[in-house]
């Protein structure tokens, strides 16, 4: 130890006037020495500790060597510790991934592998919670499965799942037997798998693809289908889209109306059809009258207007009584018919009195027409009672004049064109002139109808 003031050179020099508190190595002679400078208070002071490196090794070598034989041994007995921890989470590891890989297999039987209440054990307790779940689910989705299979096939409808291009993925047997066949692989074998045959408008199918493609659920569509056999029936039909957007699908349920359409339809034919002779009655054949003049208002186009009257027709009902004129009645409508067009309409207007609308027609052709019916009654007598009666018809005409002519005025002046062939001897045609004066189409021999 040694007390320098300034430069020693018992020290070599090496600790300056400006050598601080702290320890350093230094080379003193050839030799390393460990240098530790504590400044004293006052003026430029130290003290200066000396140790050389040998002796400091000398010194330490016992608290040196057992320190590393302490560390030595603390961590060899952490690995061993360690090493028997890891070896028993291993295990335990183990078990809980081979419970995860019976539960990947399907396996959802639960297992208490570990009941403390440390990590596995309540990793243990959360699979077993999620087991549980998965297994109820699963049961309760089985139980829904079965449910909607009895529904469908036990449901009194028809029922139908389709791809777009309607190939047959689903159909319920009560639709099957609907359909005319005896079961569900009768109905697709015979099908081809396809809801294409049944259609007998295959364009009212992609109508209903459009509006599901619009996003729309179709409800209460009825559609004309063809049973095996080639039988037509109507459906009703509700359909909704399914499926996915890459691979929609078309689910639909169908139900046999046919006997409500056809009722519908008479109860249609009933409420516009004279029940006697068949011909369009009084209130369809005004309402057709009105709506055709408002076309030929709107486009221009030609309207005329026929009434025609069986001459003579009490003498018949008191000759051969009122069977014999029904009869004489609905000959006449047949004849009339044989001589009209698809769009022309006849109407029973009351009693013996009849209507014939000609769109599309002026006067000139409508007078031919006329003709052409009056000749055609002329010329077909009617068996009554194997007795060959004879009966013929006045015809009076009018065309319609557009916006500033009402239906009323045609009718009356078809009407009086009608008196007038009475009057001018039956069995004729009667027309009025542009000037309003009246004019006679070819007429009939003048004998009476009877």
């Amino acid at each position: 130890t040694h007390a320098a003031h300034g430069t020693d050179r018992a020290i070599g020099g090496t600790i300056g006037d400006n050598a601080g508190n702290g320890a350093t190595y230094l080379d003193m002679d050839g030799e390393r020495v460990l240098a530790a400078v504590r400044a004293v208070p006052g003026p430029g002071w130290r003290l200066v500790l000396l140790v050389p490196q040998e002796e400091l090794l000398r010194a330490v070598a016992p608290i040196r060597y057992g320190t590393i034989l302490a560390i030595s041994g603390t961590l060899l007995l952490f690995a061993v510790l360690f090493a028997v921890a890891a070896a028993g989470a291993s295990g335990r590891v183990g078990r809980l991934a081979e419970y995860m890989r019976n539960i990947a297999r399907g396996d959802f039987t639960v297992r208490n592998l570990f009941t403390g209440r440390d990590e596995f054990g309540a990793l243990n307790r959360h699979l077993n919670e999620l087991v549980t779940a998965r297994r109820d689910a699963e049961a309760a989705l089985r139980d829904a499965e079965r449910q909607h299979r009895e529904l469908v096939e036990n449901a009194p409808i028809g029922i139908f799942r389709t791809t777009w291009d309607g190939t047959i993925n689903v159909l319920n047997q009560h639709g099957a037997a609907l359909l005319g066949f005896r079961d569900v692989a009768h109905a697709r074998a015979v099908l081809d798998d396809s809801v294409i045959p049944l259609y007998a408008e295959p364009m009212d199918r992609q109508a209903m693809l459009d509006d599901l493609t619009a996003g729309e659920v179709v409800t209460g569509l009825r559609l004309r289908w063809y049973r095996r056999g080639g039988e037509a029936i109507w459906v009703s039909l509700y359909a909704r889209r399914t499926g996915t957007p890459e691979a929609p699908e078309v689910e639909s349920f169908f139900l046999d109306v046919t006997d409500q359409v056809e009722d519908t339809l008479r109860l249609e034919q009933l409420a516009t059809t004279d029940e006697l002779t068949g011909v369009a009655n009084r209130r369809h054949f005004m309402a057709r009258l009105e709506d055709e003049a408002a076309r030929a208002q709107r486009y221009g186009r030609p309207l005329s207007v026929l009434l025609l009257d069986a001459d003579h027709f009490k003498s018949i009902n008191d000759t051969w009584g009122h069977e014999a004129g029904d009869m004489v009645l609905r000959h006449i409508t047949d004849v009339m018919s044989l001589s009209l067009r698809e769009n022309d309409l006849i109407g029973r207007l009351g009693g013996e009195e009849f209507g014939v609308l000609l769109p599309e027609t002026a006067q000139e052709r409508a007078l031919r027409t006329a003709e052409r019916i009056r000749a055609a009654v002329e010329d077909a007598p009617v068996a009554v009672r194997d007795v060959w009666v004879g009966c013929t018809v006045s015809v009076g005409a009018a065309e319609y004049r557009g916006a500033n002519d009402s239906l009323d005025d045609l009718i009356r002046r078809a009407d009086h064109m009608l008196m007038r062939a009475k009057e001018g001897g039956r069995n004729r045609v009667c027309a009025q002139h542009a000037n309003g004066t009246g004019r006679n189409g070819q007429a009939g021999s003048g004998q009476d109808a009877a």
